[in-house]
């Protein structure tokens, strides 16, 4: 630790960005509500999915937690390393890429690779490595109690940290938890640990869906906007010798297709392609991948009846405007397959609900690339504000509905469970 202060910025910079972040941040009720929006705008982006997860599973080896565990204690040491992140693309503002990541990766690298025993004989024990992984948790948490400034980096930072975390939560544990977070981001994208990263996901961590702060479950959502089978034959049509079944909640299959397609883009999936390889190109091979993962796990079948209520925008296939859909439509139809599409990120979607929707429509920035279920001449059911139920049907039309917008609940009846009876 060095007793100087680093140089790299001025106090006027510093200053500079931490007012920025402030005004910002005044625009929310609550801070957990800024934090929520930051992890939305990086998990709109397979880098910034990536990054988000290695801050979990930095959180979780600091606070002595297996993978897969979002308890209060680790979602608080998440919550400031948000905080940090946050500051810091505040402070290094950098046009050419939307935001920053690396810092957790190469905490959690050097870390643990600083405290790995030699490879000799005999080889650790599960109950010897747990018991290493406790005591670097507690060597972990005894430095990052230390105040910024002992790693040479302006006391500014501190104070800021102290002032926005306190703001997380009102009990000092917790508020001392998210501070440790804090400070890891900050002193390691200003004083790293070590010089370079690999960039490559860890090994060691299977990633769970991101959901510290869901604003609302597909349970709720299926429960909410699950509809009754004997509305079916009035929606699809009058199709003599069909017996129909009860309707079978997929929205998990959301997530799992959603999942794999992220590790297709984040390189956990290494694909056949160069650096020279076109745009239709990679799409071919992402569609590719994604249905053979589809028909290798058995998620749905082609012909399948399809029900889908949620949030989202998609564009049928007659019309070039894309248009937002919500909880008042459903979207009734035969799987046709995968796509790649280019859709407005979530946060774009939060905006047009937040503004009137069609005045929002005109003020989408960002797009993302991502995955989506194709569904063959849907049917569109609308409740009306006055209760009226209006059913609009197409043919030789498809819609196409994205995979990256998470309140969306799926029901499905199989297609075997749709043949006449003989």
């Amino acid at each position: 630790m060095s007793g100087e202060f680093r140089t790299e910025y001025t106090e006027n910079a510093i200053g500079a960005a931490i007012e920025n972040m402030e005004r910002n941040m005044r625009n929310f009720k609550y801070v957990g509500e800024y934090v929520q929006e930051i992890q939305e705008t990086y998990a709109d982006y397979p880098e910034g999915k990536t990054e988000l997860l290695r801050m979990i599973r930095a959180a979780q080896l600091i606070t002595h937690r297996k993978s897969g565990d979002m308890s209060e204690e680790v979602q608080a040491v998440y919550h400031g390393e948000l905080l940090g992140l946050e500051l810091i693309n505040y402070l290094e503002p950098d046009a050419g890429k939307f935001f920053k990541t690396g810092y957790a990766q190469s905490f959690f690298k050097f870390h643990t690779e600083k405290d790995r025993p030699p490879y000799t004989e005999p080889l650790e024990s599960g109950l010897q490595q747990q018991a290493r992984f406790g005591r670097l948790s507690e060597s972990l948490k005894e430095e990052l109690s230390f105040p910024i400034y002992a790693h040479g980096l302006n006391p500014i930072y501190e104070e800021f940290g102290q002032k926005a975390t306190s703001k997380l939560s009102d009990e000092i544990p917790y508020q001392d938890l998210a501070m440790m977070g804090f400070r890891m981001i900050v002193t390691e994208a200003l004083n790293p640990s070590v010089n370079s990263t690999t960039g490559e996901l860890l090994e060691e961590y299977k990633a769970p869906e991101l959901a510290p702060m869901p604003p609302v479950s597909i349970a709720s959502l299926t429960r909410d906007y699950a509809r009754s089978i004997n509305k079916t034959e009035e929606i699809i049509g009058n199709q003599e010798g069909i017996h129909f079944a009860e309707w079978e909640d997929i929205s998990w299959v959301r997530t799992e297709l959603y999942k794999q397609f992220l590790r297709i883009t984040t390189a956990e999936v290494e694909p056949p392609l160069s650096s020279a390889s076109t745009l239709e190109e990679i799409e071919q091979y992402e569609e590719a991948e994604l249905t053979a993962f589809n028909q290798e796990n058995e998620l749905i079948s082609t012909h399948d009846l399809l029900s889908v209520r949620g949030e989202f925008f998609a564009s049928p296939s007659t019309e070039s405007d894309i248009d937002i859909y919500d909880k008042n439509t459903e979207v009734r139809g035969y799987f046709d397959g995968l796509e790649m599409v280019t859709v407005p990120s979530k946060r774009e979607l939060a905006k047009a609900f937040e503004e009137n929707i069609e005045e929002g429509k005109k003020h989408i920035n960002n797009l993302v690339h991502t995955v989506a279920i194709r569904i063959a001449n849907p049917v569109f059911i609308v409740v009306t504000t006055d209760g009226e139920e209006i059913i609009e049907h197409t043919e030789n039309e498809t819609i196409s509905i994205p995979l990256n917008y998470k309140n969306i609940a799926f029901s499905r009846i199989k297609a075997e469970e749709l043949e006449p009876e003989a």
